[in-house]
């Protein structure tokens, strides 16, 4: 058996619509990002998947999504795991600066620049995640609430190519074969 992967992006957040590269953990969805969020919960249902775990990023955007679209797909009595391992990525320096202007930059996997932390870190973040996942769950159906980018670096760990940046409240399903923790 394998393990499947159920990956959302949190909705529109008010740090989302300025055009300046944050890390605020405290920024809430937006009403926008709230309906992005429910509509995740409705896709999540017509799934009518058993969810063995939930796990959602500590912060306050992600968080909110993981409660509406579980209320929303009638799963708000499943407890939720809040992992540091699943934050967003560490912009160090890159803070303040134009979004826009470094779009390229942000979505680099393979940046090694001092402004931003590097891929091989957040690998080994999802890793130390995925070993305390596959601890409890060696098989199964695991429901995922994270950022964007880090949902790309989880992405491009199994396929090996990094695909479009979901879209906010968008769900991209891996299935993990045992055993194989990505090699990219």
């Amino acid at each position: 058996m394998s393990l499947t992967l159920y990956i959302v992006r949190h909705g529109e957040a008010y740090s989302n619509l300025n055009d300046i590269i944050t890390n605020d953990k405290e920024s809430e969805l937006t009403i926008r990002g709230k309906i992005q969020a429910a509509a995740a919960g409705n896709k999540i249902k017509e799934m009518k998947i058993d969810f063995d775990a939930v796990y959602s990023s500590p912060y306050k955007r992600a968080k909110e999504t993981c409660m509406i679209a579980l209320k929303t797909a009638h799963l708000n009595t499943k407890e939720v795991v809040f992992s540091p391992y699943l934050i967003e990525r560490n912009y160090y320096r890159m803070m303040g600066k134009s979004i826009l202007q470094n779009v390229d930059l942000l979505q680099d996997l393979e940046t090694d620049h001092k402004e931003l932390e590097t891929y091989d870190c957040e690998k080994k973040r999802f890793r130390r995640f995925m070993k305390e996942v596959r601890k409890n769950y060696p098989n199964g159906n695991i429901l995922i609430f994270t950022h964007g980018l880090f949902e790309q670096a989880i992405s491009k760990l199994y396929t090996g190519e990094r695909p479009e940046l979901l879209g906010n409240g968008g769900i991209r399903i891996i299935t993990v074969d045992k055993g194989h923790e990505g090699s990219a």
